[in-house]
């Protein structure tokens, strides 16, 4: 899961930008931490899921 938290007024308030499911191809189990770079943007790694001959082999992804 990918989530961003942000204080408020009590504490912080949790928003959640992605849900990985193991059986999907837009990845699974997350490999490594986030990178993040300029405007806002993310990436990272999963070690399943993804297209083609290789399913399952896992992705690169990228989200704002």
């Amino acid at each position: 899961m990918i989530f961003e938290l942000s204080p408020n007024g009590s504490g912080e308030t949790e928003r959640i930008l992605h849900v990985f499911k193991d059986d999907s191809v837009d990845g699974g189990m997350p490999e490594s931490g986030l990178v993040f770079g300029s405007g806002g943007y993310y990436c990272g790694t999963t070690e399943f899921g993804g297209h083609g001959p290789n399913l399952g082999a896992g992705t690169i992804f990228e989200g704002k």
